[in-house]
């Protein structure tokens, strides 16, 4: 099939707006996670619109990462942790969800089962804000 470079376009540019979509679901997790130093110094100018926390009050935990990505050492055969120790997915089977991205995956299990109050299962294309960045190809 051609489809002619108007459509190669247009499935680069609904990529793209997908992985910044995602990509905001992701750093919401983190809001507020950390305080702000320029508002420790009080020179912070975002206010309200700051992605960092004014205060002990304002402070949010992290949320865990741990299983929400594939361990890449598993994938070559060659992660010597066993997988109950490991902070990574060793198979699909150990894969989970954040809360941001479980809300929206049940919301969906829920409307497709009609209103069922069923834990979705998480799918690949659900596992979201995985710990990827944070561990080493090597």
């Amino acid at each position: 099939l051609a489809f002619g470079i108007e459509g190669v376009m247009a499935v680069a540019q609904g990529a793209q707006r997908q992985r910044q979509r995602g990509d905001a679901r992701f750093r919401t997790q983190f809001r507020r996670s950390e305080l702000c130093s320029f508002d420790a110094k009080g020179h912070c100018t975002r206010g309200d619109r700051c992605e960092f926390a004014h205060g002990q009050a304002q402070l949010r935990m992290s949320p865990d990462l741990t299983k929400t990505s594939l361990c890449k050492r598993w994938l070559k055969f060659s992660c010597s942790v066993p997988g109950a120790e490991c902070p990574f997915a060793h198979g699909w089977h150990d894969l989970r969800v954040t809360q941001a991205y479980g809300q929206r995956h049940t919301a969906i299990h829920n409307a497709e089962h009609g209103g069922h109050s069923v834990a979705a299962a998480a799918s690949p294309s659900a596992v979201g804000g995985g710990a990827e960045s944070a561990e080493s190809a090597g």
